[in-house]
């Protein structure tokens, strides 16, 4: 049979079949023995040179990575501008803080690179699956290629924050170096560690939030948050195996054990009293536990970061070589539902049901079985779209004179080759452009287009299937129909309307079926295409615009979608469609073609008759063109012969025949009559009426209540955002609370590590839930662009509906956290109103954080920008927040910061409430600074503070107002108000979907 096929073969083709069969040279005749191709060494050498070129061409991302570290240097830099020199315990502890924030911030830097990472994972695998290299020459090629990364982000960020901060120059600046050594290891040990957490997890949420989730264990226990003799027994265990410790007490005894600090104790310094054998800077790390000798303080620190990351390197190769990702798209709900059999409702045989049935155009709509429709003839005249390109003078035109019509009961096809302008056109002509400069007319009905009410009368049907992962097919039609069919429509009619349609589109037998992850565990490619014409189809639209609607089908699922399009023409509707090179059966089912060549021109537009005569017939006509085969796909014809076929350059200028055609003619006297009909007003009546119905389909009330209901059921459904923050709350506040358990604050170490709980309580639940809805609302921004396109509701509803449906979660969430939290640790808990209090601040600030967090998502192109900004505002606003820098200690120039900061009125009103003692009844009434002045007080006093009041210590350092409470409750409020407004004008000012 082969042979055969050989001998009837001719040219070419059967030279290169009788050819024998080369003999492979000796150097590649054994090269399927062996596993790899390459050797180690050219291997490491090769996946190396292409991991440097990776990492150099993301300009974008690295570029935004040593910005932030600058902006967090200069502004960590001037904020603590030459902390003074002195023995002064409040001097010192904010060059503690330094030491803190700089772990810190590299550490959580780290955390930016996973999207990155698992981006990069996902080549890897399958390279790897086809053995282009060995696992440990990709590691290692990552480790080298983020080595350098590293070194000039010390470079940026440590010369900043150390000598703009006035940070020891003793030993002509020797522990300079030590600073930037212990710094350049505990960057990379955290980028290392980030990179075995994404090459252990299977999607980008879980990795960031273990990552974050293990940073925010490793900061509670690094020896700042709670002294080591503080920690409870249970707990010490994670002191001593948390890296960010190590980290952290490398840079502050590289600090303190410094010959600046060398001054022997005497008694006037409260902190040496006792420690007389000491100098200043022990005598102040005694106070905290960390260690007094430079051996243990900083060199053996530093020799178990680098044995971290030697630790870290040795599991991501294990990780890497061994671990393999299914790649993983579903929603949780989908996921839960996957082996889940929708409720069906079988039809009553297969019979092919016709809109002529379902929708009643305008001539029989006093029939009450369906809704009336008008319809409308589309035209469009000269049509010239034009782009302007940076760097050129002169705009590209993509199309160019293009003329038309789709009239009521047809179908028009809009094909040509790739780039030849068929998406363009179907944009331009439905309103759907929003960038570049249109010239032409286009007509409804011979009405000029108002894109206010011609999008009430169309429909769009877009290449991808944008949809809400968590509803059903059902609720989606419900949703469009309620907001896009005429406002008198009963709720009887419109839910008839949505039965015929879904028995129309063949849905009705998965109508309960949760959307999902299309392809993955959700509705198939074809049912997705198919709800996405259901969609626009509920509208009710007279014309109907959809793009390439059988891509990605097989020839099954284009077969059911094309029976269903030719349905909805045959109920009197203009359809328009692009279409890719359609099989010779789904090409007979239009009934006009408009075919462009490159540059956006008309190489014909008509009809394409019964098995496509009147289109062969033309290009038949055409001197020199070859004619269309009898076993030949007309479609696939066409296409080769104006050259847009593979391979295939045009046999004629097409273009310019379709103007000299009589074809031509025949059109242009109809085009002429249309502008006839738009120059004399008179006539514009002749081909329906002009479409006036503006604004939306329903009333303000019904938009508002419509799609806030389907934001709390997608919060329901979503189980692994909406309920998995409340599991991460109860098992942080057990964390923090058996971490704080009934902590006393009867000394410095008490005092600051109860201070401690309240900032990492605070901090770690607002962010936490800032950076979870990111993504959730960057996900769901696609869908809205679709359905503002066809104005659906006002952009204030769909922003409002986030918030709305956040707070219910927002309140829960943060009351779990509080209640095991602070319960545990012993604070607010005197009375039900002094819990209820500290839960409302609280509640009031993981709400703000979190509209931030909406805003930031709805103001920023994608949720990679917008998790690299957060962390920088929330750094800013902690530092701000007179925890770090007490408020008098706060240069005047960043003051300002200080007075527009949420976390400072949040940490001011819960610290008051926590080391809050009532002076102004007996026996506290007559308390002074003076320690002997009420000894009947029960307020707590401070030991190693000459027996001086907490709440004293903690009002003068930290500037607390304990009567401001409920004023800054206020204050809180109107934060959130502002970042509600915010979102809503950042929605609607940031436009991200160019087209």
């Amino acid at each position: 049979m082969a042979s055969e096929k050989v001998q009837q073969a001719v040219g070419n083709i059967r030279l290169q079949l009788e050819r024998p069969l080369e003999q492979a040279p000796p150097e590649t005749a054994n090269i399927f023995d062996n596993e790899y191709v390459q050797d180690g060494y050219t291997s490491i050498k090769v996946v190396m040179r292409r991991q440097f070129t990776l990492t150099l061409r993301s300009k974008s991302f690295l570029y935004a990575r040593m910005i932030q570290l600058a902006i967090l240097g200069i502004f960590t830099g001037t904020l603590f501008y030459q902390v003074p020199t002195t023995s002064d315990r409040a001097d010192m502890d904010l060059r503690k803080s330094l030491a803190f924030l700089a772990a810190m911030t590299l550490s959580l830097n780290s955390i930016s690179q996973i999207p990155v990472q698992l981006d990069e994972r996902t080549v890897f695998e399958k390279q790897y699956s086809a053995r282009f290299f060995r696992p440990y020459a990709y590691l290692l090629a990552c480790t080298l290629s983020q080595i350098p990364l590293t070194l000039v982000e010390m470079v940026i960020y440590t010369p900043l924050v150390y000598f703009l901060t006035g940070l020891t120059l003793a030993n002509n600046g020797a522990h300079y170096i030590t600073y930037a050594i212990a710094a350049f290891l505990c960057a990379n040990t955290f980028a290392m560690f980030t990179r075995f957490a994404a090459s252990l997890c299977h999607t980008k949420e879980s990795a960031s939030g273990i990552s974050g989730l293990c940073i925010t264990f490793f900061l509670l226990f690094s020896g700042f948050l709670i002294a080591k003799n503080k920690v409870p027994d249970w707990w010490i265990w994670v002191y001593y195996i948390s890296p960010l410790q190590w980290a952290i007490t490398a840079l502050i005894c590289n600090e303190f054990l410094s010959d600046t600090y060398s001054q022997p104790c005497n008694n006037s310094i409260t902190y040496c009293r006792g420690r007389s054998d000491m100098n200043i800077g022990q005598a102040y790390l005694a106070i905290y536990d960390f260690p007094t000798t430079t051996l243990r303080g900083y060199w053996v620190p530093v020799l178990v970061l680098f044995f971290y990351y030697w630790v870290l390197s040795c599991c991501c190769f294990w990780t890497v070589a061994n671990v393999r990702h299914e790649e993983v798209k579903l929603p949780s709900i989908a996921r839960l539902l996957r082996n889940q059999t929708a409720i069906s409702k079988p039809l009553e045989g297969k019979t092919k049901f016709r809109f002529s049935r379902i929708f009643k155009s305008v001539q029989n709509a006093n029939n009450d079985v369906g809704i009336k429709f008008e319809p409308a003839m589309l035209s469009f005249h000269q049509i010239v779209y034009e782009i302007k390109i940076p760097g050129i003078k002169d705009p590209r035109v993509l199309l160019s004179n293009v003329s038309g019509f789709s009239k009521p009961g047809t179908m028009t096809a809009l094909m040509g080759s790739s780039g030849a302008g068929k998406t363009t056109l179907l944009d331009v002509l439905a309103g759907r452009k929003t960038t570049g400069r249109i010239l032409g007319d286009i007509l409804a009905n011979g009405y000029p287009k108002e894109q206010e009410t011609f999008a009430r009368i169309t429909g769009y049907v877009e290449q991808n299937d944008i949809h809400t992962p968590f509803i059903t097919v059902r609720e989606s039609f419900q949703f469009s129909g309620s907001l896009r069919l005429p406002r008198g429509t009963s709720a009887g009619a419109r839910q008839k309307f949505i039965e015929e349609v879904l028995k129309l589109l063949e849905l009705n037998e998965i109508e309960d079926k949760i959307v999902g992850a299309i392809g993955d565990g959700g509705l198939s490619v074809e049912e997705a295409k198919r709800l996405t014409i259901g969609v626009e189809l509920v509208a009710n639209p007279s014309i109907l615009f959809l793009d390439e609607p059988t891509s990605g089908l097989d020839s099954r699922a284009a077969q059911v979608v094309m029976r269903s399009i030719t349905n909805i023409v045959e109920s009197g509707r203009s359809v328009i469609c692009t279409i890719h090179q359609p099989s010779r059966r789904l090409f007979f089912c239009f009934s006009h073609l408009m075919l462009l060549k490159r540059g956006g021109e008309i190489a014909y537009f008509g009809p394409i008759g019964e098995q496509a005569r009147d289109l062969l017939e033309y290009f038949h006509s055409r001197p020199g063109v070859s004619e269309c085969s009898a076993d030949q796909n007309p479609a696939s014809y066409m296409l080769e012969i104006i050259g847009a076929g593979i391979g295939h350059t045009a046999e004629r200028d097409f273009a310019r025949d379709y103007q000299q055609s009589s074809l031509a003619q025949q059109y242009r006297i109809f085009i002429k009559n249309l502008k006839e009909l738009e120059t004399y007003k008179f006539g514009r009546g002749k081909f329906g009426l002009e479409p006036i119905i503006k604004g939306y389909g329903a009333t303000y009330w019904q938009l508002c209540k419509i799609v806030t209901v389907r934001q709390f059921r997608t919060y329901w459904r979503n189980i692994s955002y909406s309920f998995g923050r409340m599991m991460l709350m109860i098992v942080l506040g057990l964390i923090l609370g058996t971490t704080y358990y009934q902590i006393k604050y009867d000394n410095i170490a008490g005092m600051s590590s109860r201070m401690g709980l309240i900032y990492i309580g605070v901090i770690m639940v607002g962010l936490t839930n800032a950076n979870n809805v990111i993504p959730q609302v960057n996900a769901e921004r696609v869908v809205y662009y679709r359905e503002r396109a066809s104005n659906m509701y006002p952009v204030l509803f769909y922003s409002m509906s986030w918030t709305l449906a956040e707070i219910p979660y927002l309140c829960i969430s943060s009351l779990l956290f509080c209640s095991i939290c602070f319960s545990l640790g012993g604070v607010a808990t005197d009375s039900a109103k002094i819990s209820f209090e500290f839960w409302i601040i609280l509640c009031e600030y993981t709400a703000c954080i979190t509209f931030f967090g909406i805003f930031l998502a709805m103001m920023t192109p994608n949720a990679q920008v917008a998790t690299l900004i957060i962390p920088v505002v929330v750094n800013i606003w902690n530092m701000t927040s007179g925890f770090m820098i007490p408020k008098k200690k706060i240069p005047s120039f960043w003051m300002w910061l200080y007075w527009i900061n949420p976390t400072q009125f949040t940490l001011n009103s819960l610290a008051a409430i926590a080391f809050h003692c009532d002076l102004d009844n007996p026996p506290c009434d007559t308390c002074t600074l003076l320690p002997t002045s009420c000894p009947e007080c029960p307020c707590v006093r401070v030991q190693d503070q000459d027996n001086m009041l907490a709440w004293y210590i903690m009002k003068d350092s930290m500037s607390l107002d304990y009567t401001k409470r409920y004023e800054n409750m206020g204050v809180l409020l109107m934060f959130n108000l502002f970042f509600m407004i915010a979102s809503v004008f950042a929605l609607k000012c940031m436009k991200f979907d160019r087209r």
